[in-house]
């Protein structure tokens, strides 16, 4: 483990970066986006609604992280100190630290959001969260996009797997504040955890719809594209 001031900045950059990773840089108007196909779509639309709330949560986590982190290590008032352990059911901010999972996890974050930025960037007005192809579309094959066909949805899942590995590694405050030993606690968790691997397999599913409408739009353009690259998500892999 690390000390636990180390891992201050690591709170902020995990969450800063779900925050931008859960940030729409766009949005399609109705006239430009694909129709709803199926219930994937469906799903992904409800998911990109809840975006928002599940943002405030995770600012509240780092925010009871950090005051914490830093009460632990300050003389406080008793008064002070007896308010901040209503946030510990069991355990103690005492068990607050950086592992080596949890590290891992944040480098997950930094990786996947930076990489998620640069598509922003290469693709400026044109990414957006929806399934949209717009007006003005043109086939972006610079940047992320000469390496893999869809490097937004792999920022994504880099961005995903670093989260688990930071709040669910040891030494987190949602694994020692004992709120995930309630009813509630497993229960928000368990449903969280669930949205998001049903929204990486809603993501898989659409890419082959964008494929699809990105083939009919731009035909050789498009064949010529994949033909030179030729993974999806993960280079050699998939």
């Amino acid at each position: 483990m690390y000390e636990p001031f180390v891992k201050l900045p690591c709170v902020l950059l995990a969450t800063l970066g779900l925050h931008i990773s859960f940030t729409p840089p766009g949005v399609s108007s109705e006239k430009d986006e694909a129709p709803i196909q199926n219930g994937w779509d469906r799903y992904l639309k409800t998911m990109i609604k809840l975006l928002k709330p599940i943002k405030g949560v995770l600012w509240a986590i780092c925010a009871a992280e950090i005051i914490n982190i830093v009460a632990t290590n300050f003389t406080l008032s008793r008064h002070l100190v007896h308010i901040l352990s209503t946030l510990f059911l069991y355990g103690s901010a005492q068990n607050l630290y950086l592992t080596p999972l949890s590290a891992v996890g944040v480098l997950l974050i930094v990786f996947g959001t930076l990489l998620q930025l640069q598509c922003h960037r290469v693709m400026m007005h044109l990414f957006t969260f929806e399934h949209a192809i717009r007006i003005d579309h043109n086939l972006i094959i610079t940047g992320p996009y000469n390496v893999v066909r869809h490097p937004g949805y792999a920022g994504l899942l880099v961005t995903y797997i670093g989260a688990f590995l930071w709040y669910g590694s040891e030494g987190s405050w949602l694994r020692e504040s004992g709120i995930l030993e309630t009813l509630a606690g497993r229960t928000f968790f368990a449903a969280f955890a669930l949205a998001m691997v049903g929204l990486l397999f809603g993501l898989l599913k659409r890419m082959r719809a964008e494929d699809g409408a990105l083939k009919e739009v731009y035909g050789y353009e498009w064949v010529e594209w994949t033909e030179r690259v030729q993974y999806s998500l993960i280079p050699y892999l998939y």
